[in-house]
């Protein structure tokens, strides 16, 4: 069985290179190897590509990462925002989907994994400014000063779902965003701007926590201290809570929460990546993987987008949505 089973994961390791082979340009990975496809370079699909670039050693692929993180450098705006996607045929930038604040979130994160793999120091000091407008362009969607991103409508990868505002999925990856971009400022010898975006992860994870885990709780005491602390950080949050009254103890992290109203479904991608970058602690880990496996929303693998999915059905020859149960 175990024979097997590392056969298997052979198989799979030198497939998944091919394919990445596949998506090789030189201006970087390709969102698609097959043409027409996509054959843009987007910004989130090539740098998470690059991670398991990095993974793989491979120095073609490896090096086309680089490439990648090159090329959208290269098309930021002046005001620092990263392009959702560059066709490197014609040069064209897609300013689509609501600005694409993600863009951004992993262009950092993508250096910072850049650099921990290969120490390239010149690398780095070549893009610092890059990614320090990226960071800034990053602060400026925090409108309202809350501590948290504020994030339009498809704003994100999850642009045909439900989800906008104080969104879980950028948050989680802003909290990891700046504690990357405060290793690189230390690599570049500043230490006051790597205390900032300490300080500034600390206060993102302090209001997620806050915010998005939505325990009540048995404690009278500990739930009204919550509501108090919502209130004091921004009273629209404490309006969430207060004015709709129905919100019960769930064992994940809400999707997003906006203008006195909140998401209520189960957004795998962003309770996952809450639990990997650090943002959960060990005890709401465990609820959220126990919740996880309690509903089979990792069955059949891989794990489902959101929980309870979204489905077509068709009925009488009309094509209608709704949610799973």
């Amino acid at each position: 069985m175990i024979d097997d089973e590392c056969t298997l994961l052979t198989i799979a390791r030198a497939r998944a290179r091919d394919v990445l082979r596949a998506c090789v340009s030189p201006a970087g990975f390709r969102a698609s190897g097959r043409q027409p496809g996509y054959p843009q370079v987007w910004a989130r699909d090539s740098i998470i590509t690059g991670l398991g670039a990095l993974a793989s050693a491979d120095p073609e692929l490896v090096a086309t990462f680089r490439q990648s993180l090159e090329t959208i450098a290269a098309h930021r705006t002046e005001l620092g925002h990263i392009p959702l996607n560059v066709d490197p045929e014609s040069g064209a930038v897609s300013g689509e989907n609501a600005a694409g604040v993600d863009s951004n979130l992993w262009f950092v994160l993508g250096h910072t994994a850049h650099l921990r793999f290969t120490g390239d120091l010149e690398f780095l000091r070549a893009h610092w400014s890059a990614i320090q407008s990226a960071v800034l362009w990053l602060r400026y969607q925090d409108v309202n000063n809350c501590g948290l991103l504020e994030i339009p409508e498809a704003g994100d990868w999850m642009d045909l779902i439900d989800c906008r505002y104080n969104v879980l999925y950028d948050n989680v990856l802003w909290y990891a965003a700046l504690r990357a971009a405060a290793d690189l400022a230390l690599a570049m010898d500043s230490a006051a701007e790597a205390e900032s975006y300490f300080a500034l992860a600390e206060g993102v994870h302090v209001r997620l926590n806050l915010l998005l885990w939505a325990e009540r709780g048995w404690d009278a005491a500990e739930y009204a201290e919550k509501m108090a602390r919502l209130k004091e950080l921004h009273l629209e949050w404490y309006m969430v809570y207060h004015n709709i009254g129905t919100i019960s103890s769930r064992p994940f992290y809400l999707p997003y929460a906006a203008f006195r109203e909140y998401g209520d479904y189960f957004d795998l991608l962003g309770n996952l990546l809450a639990i990997l970058l650090g943002v959960a602690d060990a005890q709401r880990t465990a609820q959220i993987l126990r919740y996880l496996r309690q509903v089979g929303a990792d069955r059949p693998f891989p794990v489902k987008a959101i929980y309870p999915p979204i489905f077509l059905a068709t009925r009488s020859g009309v094509t209608t949505t709704g949610v799973a149960t």
